[in-house]
C-alpha cells in the first residue's frame, strides 16, 4: 500500500509532488527500457552461443572418429606425440564496454594455426601421410612415393 505524506496543502506544495511524479515515471521508464535492452543483448548472445555450441559438438564428433581411427591404425607412442604437439597460437584481446550503464566484458582471440605433417612406416599398412588441423582432428591419408 502506498505510504502516505504530511504535506501542506498549499499550490507551491501540489507543483513539486507532481514535479516529483513525473521524475519517478520517467525514471521508471527508463528502468524498464534498460532492462528490455539487456534482454535483447542476452537472449543475442544466447542465440550466438546455442550455434557455437552445435558447431563444438559437431567438431568434437567428427574428432572423436578420426582419434579412434587414429588409435586403430597408429602405435600408442605415435598418437601420443601427434596429439601432444601444439597446433595453434592464441592471442586473446580483453576490452570492456557498457550496455546502458552496464559493464560488459568482451573477449577477442584469434590463433594462428600451424598445419605440421609426419611421414612414418607401419610395417602392416603402406605408407600413411598424418596432418594435424585445429580442434584435434586427424586426418589420415595414403602417401606414395
Amino acid at each position: 500500500m502506498a505510504e502516505r505524506l504530511n504535506v501542506n496543502p498549499t499550490r507551491m506544495e501540489l507543483l513539486s509532488l507532481k514535479e516529483r511524479l513525473d521524475m519517478a515515471t520517467r525514471g521508471h521508464k527508463l528502468l524498464k527500457d534498460k532492462r528490455d535492452e539487456l534482454m535483447r543483448e542476452f537472449l543475442d548472445l544466447v542465440k550466438k552461443n546455442q550455434k557455437l555450441r552445435e558447431k563444438v559438438e559437431e567438431r568434437l564428433s567428427d574428432a572423436f572418429s578420426s582419434f579412434l581411427m587414429a588409435k586403430a591404425v597408429m602405435s600408442e607412442e605415435g598418437l601420443e606425440s601427434a596429439i601432444t604437439f601444439s597446433k595453434t597460437d592464441m592471442a586473446v584481446d580483453f576490452n570492456a564496454s557498457t550496455v546502458m550503464g552496464v559493464p560488459v566484458a568482451e573477449f577477442k582471440w584469434e590463433s594462428m594455426v600451424r598445419v605440421k605433417t609426419v611421414r612414418f612406416t607401419l610395417t602392416v599398412l603402406p605408407r600413411l601421410q598424418v596432418t594435424l588441423i585445429p580442434s584435434c582432428i586427424i586426418c589420415l591419408k595414403l602417401w606414395r612415393n
